[in-house]
């Protein structure tokens, strides 16, 4: 994405990703999650975008030249939670401006295969995917969801989001594209909700964010109902994450977050029960997070098979919101349903 003269509102300072350093977790099919990312100069420190951006708009400093200008931009990503859209990318503007930039994901994208990392592939983001981060400047900013594919931020697959807090400096944030595309009675319509993302742990911080309409109120923890159930969040209601008493407090911007601190997890059980707790409405198993992981698990669906024109069961997806990426995609996986 070629930077945008200076009569333009400055969005984006596009970076690629650092990359993930796997292993150590568990072998085999067993779900593993591990924090440690790599730098681009070879050290560890947790980020999802530090390397240098190669295209960054006039007047900023290279992120990887200058980590204090790194410092004054806010990071975001964005996450396909609608369960009947398209393939889709996104755009920002300023808020109030119309000034829409991007397709943001197909200028990573290009960045990337330029940079000769590797082959970033098609700038698509499909459901339940979540992107890796960019940079942005601190502001409000107003979301425009387009089509996979799309040259422009011209034509939109839904109404602009224009109600979103602003973005800090510092701060990692997913906006995340929930509802559905094509509702029917009772069915909320397709909106894109921000959540403000952690960076660092000392154990695991976890969080729960219930992104399936269909679901009612949520309740996620360990083990099972039959088996022994320790609840993390309880009455988890779309499109929220989960609260509690004791939430972790983040040193850094944002200050305050819906995480809960647990013991690294090794073949672990986690669970949705039914609402009478007689059953597990959901289950994963044989679950590794690492000690220093900053996971989020979303609840996403429902699924639908076209086809039979019948609803599959809705998916746990876990993310590790602090480890690095390569490519377009943050590092997450689908471990039950």
């Amino acid at each position: 994405m070629r930077a945008p003269p200076p009569s333009m509102p400055t969005i984006a300072a596009l970076t690629i990703g650092a990359a993930l350093a796997t292993g150590g977790c568990g072998s085999g099919d067993d779900v593993c999650a591990t924090s440690s990312a790599l730098s681009s100069d070879g050290g560890a420190d947790g980020r999802a975008d530090a390397a240098a951006a190669t295209d960054a708009p006039a007047g900023d400093a290279s992120m990887g030249e200058d980590n204090e200008a790194a410092a004054d931009l806010a990071r975001v990503r964005f996450a396909n939670w609608s369960p009947d859209s398209p393939a889709v990318d996104f755009c920002l503007a300023p808020h109030g401006t119309t000034a829409f930039q991007g397709p943001l994901l197909a200028g990573l994208a290009a960045q990337i295969d330029n940079a000769g990392l590797l082959d970033a592939g098609q700038a698509v983001l499909q459901f339940p995917d979540v992107s890796a981060y960019i940079s942005v400047e601190p502001q409000a900013l107003d979301v425009r969801i387009v089509a996979a594919g799309s040259a422009d931020c011209t034509v939109a697959v839904a109404a602009d989001t224009t109600n979103l807090a602003p973005v800090a400096a510092g701060s990692f944030s997913t906006l995340a594209l929930v509802g559905a595309l094509n509702a029917t009675a009772g069915e909320p319509a397709i909106q894109v909700v921000a959540f403000l993302d952690s960076t660092v742990a000392s154990m695991v911080n976890a969080r729960f964010i219930n992104a399936a309409y269909n679901a009612g109120a949520v309740t996620f923890g360990l083990g099972t109902v039959l088996g022994g159930f320790a609840p993390l969040f309880a009455d988890v209601v779309f499109p929220q994450a989960g609260t509690i008493s004791g939430e972790v407090q983040d040193a850094e911007v944002p200050t305050s977050l819906t995480y809960v601190e647990t013991q690294p997890l090794q073949n672990a059980t986690l669970s949705i029960p039914n609402a009478a707790y007689t059953a597990n409405q959901l289950m994963a198993t044989d679950v590794y997070i690492a000690a220093g992981a900053v996971v989020t698990f979303a609840l996403v669906g429902p699924l639908q098979d076209l086809a039979a024109d019948a609803g599959l069961p809705d998916e746990l997806l876990m993310c590790i919101d602090n480890a690095g990426t390569v490519g377009l995609l943050s590092n997450c996986q689908i471990i039950g349903q």
